[in-house]
């Protein structure tokens, strides 16, 4: 079976029977008072996929400006004495993707990271780590303690070159398989070609040789994190296919990646690659 075939298995149908949350509950919890298109490019993507429903879970400050940019996103502001409701809505998600444009401190949204994380890894939800989770996961004992001590086979992460290098070394490994080993994770390593690897279900990485952009844009690599929760959303309850949902994501953000390219060149953005990412699920939708 080729490539594409293998993915479009992964894409359920539509039916009439179907209510709305059957076809993918996502949340994202991200965003700052300088970054708020982050969380909005990772779940929008996921939504123009066709995830049913998407939350962002973000600072106060920020979750003003997001609800601005759709009104198809759910926004929720998060406050500390929201923390059991905000707890109780993650609790309901097929997946969750933790850290595009979260920011570095150490703050209220940095210690819900942590609940969120210990919570998801325990209950054996799908959990994308991506951007700024992946640096607190480089640099943060008691974060690194909690992914090596629980079963991690529900945890993705997306790094590229500098986060890899940097999670190599504070793993003390060299190499991605290696790293992928030591945390019991699938690993999507963001490059030229994107491998996927997961030393577990697979025996060589899988590898990701779309054609995509020339143009290397803000909030790319946050869309690709959208598109890997919107494949695991739909799969969740299969862990086996999580390096499948990876290469799907990779696939379908590449495939929107040269169309916008092809159209916009130089002048390329983010919100361009947006515009091509239903073409690029319905290219894998109707392969044969």
């Amino acid at each position: 079976m080729n490539k594409m075939k293998q993915l479009k298995q992964l894409i359920p149908p539509l039916l009439p029977q179907l209510h709305k949350g059957q076809r993918g509950k996502l949340a994202v919890i991200g965003g700052s008072e300088d970054y708020t298109g982050a969380p909005y490019f990772a779940g929008y993507s996921a939504m123009l996929a066709g995830v049913d429903l998407v939350h962002i879970i973000t600072v106060e400050s920020a979750a003003s400006v997001i609800k601005t940019y759709s009104p198809d996103l759910m926004v929720h502001p998060y406050r500390v004495e929201r923390r059991n409701q905000i707890v109780d809505l993650i609790s309901k998600m097929d997946v969750v993707i933790i850290g595009p444009g979260l920011g570095r401190e150490r703050d209220a949204m940095a210690e819900l990271m942590y609940l969120a994380i210990d919570q998801l890894v325990k209950n054996k939800t799908p959990l994308v780590l991506d951007a700024d989770a992946l640096y607190r996961l480089a640099v943060d004992k008691e974060l690194q303690d909690l992914v090596l001590s629980n079963d991690t086979s529900h945890l993705v992460l997306t790094p590229n070159v500098i986060e890899l290098r940097r999670l190599a070394d504070a793993f003390n490994v060299e190499t991605e398989a290696q790293l992928a080993a030591k945390l019991g994770c699938t690993l999507l390593a963001k490059s030229q070609t994107d491998k996927i690897f997961n030393t577990v279900l697979l025996e060589e990485p899988l590898e990701c040789k779309e054609p995509g952009s020339l143009k290397r844009v803000g909030g790319q690599g946050d869309t690709l994190s959208g598109l890997v929760g919107a494949f695991l959303a739909w799969n969740s309850s299969v862990p086996e296919k999580i390096p499948l949902c990876c290469l799907a994501g990779s696939t379908a953000v590449r495939i929107a990646g040269h169309a916008a390219y092809e159209e916009h060149g130089r002048g390329m953005l983010a919100s361009h690659l947006h515009k091509h990412i239903e073409d690029a699920i319905r290219n894998i939708e109707d392969a044969e």
